[in-house]
């Protein structure tokens, strides 16, 4: 997986804009980039931080839109005011960073020995529940081994945490490029 950084530049702004957008109420210009990369699917999770605390994530793992879109709706949903996902206040906008972790396409797995623990995230897939663990997940939360972090990724779907061993579940992994910008520093 392969993004120049002259589309992340694009993505992070247009994320920013969005963000900006709807804190101001304003309808904003997003930039467009001619890149290959930007035009097909990826799942994608945005984050904010707020002078170094994170406010909030959000994100599709399967979305059927490309990217670029993706990313300008999750900016634009993830602080919107109906459902009160991220409370984000005006002044805040000049102590914010945003981070975007884009999945790669997703492999379905058989057994706990196929996922490296800080390389790989994870979706479970199950009837009553789906749920992720993105690779930066095991190390902020201290998941020492590959079946902690299958527990927590089936806790994230409502799930028993053994349920990934069931013939009913989907493992799935995947890799991410992360990249972020601090617009404290704008």
């Amino acid at each position: 997986m392969y993004i120049s950084n002259e589309a992340k530049e694009v993505l992070l702004n247009n994320a920013y804009n969005c963000i900006l957008g709807k804190i101001n109420n304003i309808e904003v210009s997003l930039e467009q980039i001619d890149d290959e990369f930007v035009k097909e699917i990826h799942g994608v999770f945005i984050q904010l931080i707020v002078d170094g605390v994170s406010k909030g994530i959000m994100g599709e793992y399967e979305p059927n839109t490309n990217l670029i879109d993706t990313i300008n709706k999750l900016a634009s949903n993830l602080i919107d005011t109906s459902n009160n996902e991220i409370k984000l206040e005006k002044h805040e906008l000049s102590y914010m960073e945003i981070k975007i972790s884009i999945l790669s396409k997703l492999t379905r797995i058989y057994k706990e020995e196929d996922i490296i623990i800080g390389k790989h995230g994870i979706i479970i897939k199950h009837l009553e529940g789906n749920g992720i663990m993105l690779p930066i997940d095991a190390q902020e939360n201290c998941c020492e081994g590959r079946t902690i972090f299958l527990n927590e990724a089936c806790h994230n779907a409502g799930l028993p945490s053994y349920q990934w061993q069931e013939d009913d579940c989907e493992v799935y992994r995947f890799e991410t490029e992360v990249f972020k910008k601090d617009y404290s520093k704008i």
